[in-house]
């Protein structure tokens, strides 16, 4: 029998690839050009949204060894790599390479040797805090408040706990709003829907400024709780405008995915697609 355990929500693959093409396409960009001022906008708030649409409530202790394993190792390892690189390229074994990496992890800043893996750390940090929040909402949500006004305010974002303080909205968003945005991006306008959700979003980044997850940077709007409020309003509005794009692909996998399953109905296996991308 055909393995069906690779089996994916297809429009979800579709949307990471688009997002993924605009990360790369916006890092070539040395300068703040206006198409890296308005892909930044929701670049990495689509995939911490992604992330809540997809998540499955565990028990902690084999969340925390599942997302060790699938994002701290991946990210000692490639830090490894990024420090070989730069000692390759430098021809030293620089200690300022591992000093600064090291600095920059704790700190929540630039990491020398690769600064893009900042990621890993803070998807950890939300997928651990997303799933106790979900459990206990009526506790967690204080507590993350006051937490969040304590980083914001005094600057702190060691091992990117700021960060991923930042990026927890739009992953719980995702996890509560995802059969509404299922319904959304899979209706027949979906597509205007994008192209409207795109147009409101460069307005809103030519308004606030560029923002930064790693940096914990909401904008430049002059009204300093607009910044926040723009910061997430636009992160939604860009991530859900991208789903758009490729939603009637849902349709068209949900169908083939039935298929399948009365194709096999008469073995006594019920097949399901596999959806868990982290």
């Amino acid at each position: 029998m055909k393995d069906l355990s690779s089996h994916r929500i297809l429009y979800l693959d579709y949307a990471r690839s688009i997002a993924l093409f605009l990360v790369v396409f916006a890092h070539l960009y040395s300068v703040d050009s206006s198409v890296k001022l308005y892909v930044y906008a929701f670049h990495m708030p689509f995939f911490f949204l992604v992330s809540g649409i997809l998540h499955k409530q565990e028990e902690f202790m084999l969340l925390l060894k599942k997302m060790a394993k699938r994002m701290l190792i991946p990210f000692c390892f490639f830090l490894f790599i990024g420090y070989m690189y730069c000692a390759i390229s430098s021809r030293s074994l620089s200690v300022k390479s591992i000093y600064g990496s090291m600095v920059g992890v704790f700190c929540g800043k630039d990491i020398v040797a690769n600064d893009i893996l900042w990621f890993l750390i803070a998807l950890f940090w939300v997928r651990i805090l997303g799933n106790w929040f979900i459990s206990n909402p009526k506790v967690a949500l204080p507590i993350l408040v006051v937490c969040s006004c304590l980083a914001y305010g005094l600057h702190i974002n060691y091992f990117y706990i700021g960060t991923s303080l930042m990026a927890l909205p739009f992953y719980l968003f995702g996890y509560y709003a995802r059969e509404g945005i299922s319904k959304m991006v899979t209706t027949r306008w979906h597509l205007l829907f994008s192209l409207l959700l795109f147009a409101i979003s460069v307005l809103i980044s030519n308004y606030n400024g560029k923002v930064s997850m790693m940096c914990c940077s909401f904008g430049r709007a002059s009204i300093f709780p607009l910044r926040y409020f723009l910061f997430y309003i636009n992160g939604l509005i860009g991530s859900v405008a991208i789903l758009c794009l490729v939603g009637k692909l849902k349709k068209k996998y949900s169908l083939a995915s039935e298929t399948i399953v009365l194709r096999y109905k008469y073995s006594g296996t019920t097949v399901y697609p596999y959806n868990d991308l982290v």
